[in-house]
């Protein structure tokens, strides 16, 4: 599938952009429909398409009313008023939309509030709240990783993953038809064997007739190709991730205080610079382009990046500052699907919050208008307790360092609780508790898809279609699970 959106690009009609803010989404897609049958250029044809895509994913991630969110809320807030709601909402923690005039509240938004609201911390009783107890799990085992890293300049971690995707009994609309012979077409992600990823293998498959893209594929997958009937597909695969440390911001932080660009043998052991692999000036030029309808080089963010860098010319301080700038002023949010954000940078910077991969897109898109290559990472976060989530963050690269990873939503968080060594920790490293299939931003596959997929951006859990239709979030189910995992000295 072609993956150029600039479509996205386009504005909607006035008459249906005001439907769908408001909510009247029933009236909105009368509306597009009777657009629809005009003389009307192509590609505000897909634009009106994708609003048609983006309300049903409106529908699908705000569900709760007000009074759901106080159930849901009232045992871990003690003391919990229903107006404290409009508070909360007032302060951005509680995202909403107007559905066919009520407001509903974001699948996520009582676990937002209840992880990123500093406000109620004294206030809160999470004892029976399950994700709390597992994020203090999994803060342990990252604190562990850093210290050791810290103490002896690396560390490795063997993982093997069960991943696969199942389609629901409805999933395919068009199969009932007899006559019509239904191709199905899975695309798991897979670990890209480059830079901190090593001894990349397949375990086993449900079905050995698979193909797995090249290791150099900016977002490299598992392909298979299922007939009639063969409507789930499973890989088990194990890799290896070795992170080695290197003081990426004290670096930077010397550089800033002394105005020089000498490091001292004492403080850098110049055998470990370069870890990653090193770019020629003409490859560099590709990390440094807007890349259409989301990393732009608008008025906004031209103007944002300037401010924060001011007159600096060093590339490394450059990247420092625009880290510090996002660690310590952009909040942490669950968000709404990325199909529904015309400019997901930009939204970052105008609401002041994002999730990991809103965050990691403003700080590449700031690092290229200043000058610095940069590009997207994405897979999974897996915690050594088995939980297995999607992640993104970013790498950039600075001569003779080369490629230097940061994550700058795991920095803000180690920030807003006062950990700065661990804030400083993630921009130049990251953790060996990833899994790495993307590095690039919508990009397309080596093995195409013929319909938009379901995350055109990147592809942590995996996507699938057939022969004859797109198939979506809800026409299948996507599962990840560690089976096992170990250090290795």
């Amino acid at each position: 599938m072609d993956m150029n959106l600039e479509y996205l690009r386009v504005k909607c009609p006035e008459h249906i952009e005001n439907l769908v803010k408001m909510g009247a989404f029933n009236q909105a897609r009368m509306a597009i429909q009777k657009h629809m049958t005009l003389k009307i250029p192509s590609i505000l044809k897909q634009r009106l398409a994708h609003e048609l895509m983006t309300m049903a994913l409106i529908e699908q991630t705000f569900v709760h009313t007000k009074s759901d969110l106080f159930e849901a809320l009232s045992p871990y807030i003690v003391g919990l008023d229903l107006a404290e709601l409009d508070i909360f909402e007032a302060e951005g923690y509680l995202l909403w939309h107007m559905i066919e005039g009520e407001k509903k509240y974001h699948i996520r938004a009582a676990k937002t509030l209840l992880n990123q609201n500093p406000n109620i911390e004294e206030r809160l009783n999470l004892q029976g709240y399950k994700p709390a107890q597992e994020r203090l799990r999994e803060q342990e085992a990252l604190g562990h990783a850093i210290g050791k890293m810290k103490s002896t300049g690396e560390m490795a971690v063997e993982m093997t993953i069960r991943a696969g995707l199942a389609l629901n009994s409805n999933g395919i609309k068009k199969q009932a038809i007899p006559e019509i012979e239904v191709a199905t077409r899975f695309y798991l992600p897979f670990p890209r064997k480059a830079h901190f990823t090593r001894s990349v293998k397949m375990l086993n498959a449900s079905n050995s007739n698979y193909q797995i893209a090249s290791e150099e594929a900016l977002q490299r997958v598992v392909y298979f190709e299922g007939r009639k009937g063969e409507d789930v597909f499973e890989i088990q695969y194990k890799f290896l991730t070795h992170m080695a440390y290197r003081p990426i911001y004290e670096i930077a932080e010397r550089l800033e205080q002394e105005n020089t660009d000498e490091m001292t043998d004492a403080f850098w052991d110049a055998t470990q610079v370069n870890l990653y692999g090193t770019l020629e000036k003409e490859a560099q030029e590709v990390f440094l382009k807007e890349k259409s309808p989301h990393i732009l080089f608008t008025p906004l963010l031209v103007d944002l990046a300037h401010e924060i860098v001011g007159q600096e010319k060093h590339p490394l301080i450059k990247a420092k500052r625009i880290y510090d700038y996002i660690t310590q002023h952009i909040r942490y949010r669950f968000m709404v699907p990325y199909r529904m954000l015309l400019n997901i940078p930009e939204y970052g910077a105008l609401n002041m919050i994002g999730d990991c991969g809103v965050q990691s897109l403003l700080f590449i898109t700031l690092l290229r208008i200043v000058g610095v290559p940069a590009t997207f990472a994405s897979g999974l976060a897996i915690s050594p307790e088995g939980d297995c989530g999607m992640h993104d963050w970013s790498a950039f690269y600075i001569e003779p360092y080369g490629w230097c990873f940061a994550d700058v939503s795991y920095g803000g968080h180690a920030y807003r609780k006062g950990l700065m060594a661990k804030c400083h920790f993630y921009f130049g490293n990251l953790d060996p508790y990833r899994m790495m299939s993307n590095f690039d931003f919508q990009e397309a596959f080596e093995f195409p898809k013929i319909y938009v997929r379901d995350d055109p951006y990147d592809n942590q859990v995996g996507e699938a279609e057939t022969n004859l239709e797109g198939l979506y979030a809800d026409d299948y189910r996507a599962y990840t699970q560690l089976v096992a995992i170990r250090e290795v000295e």
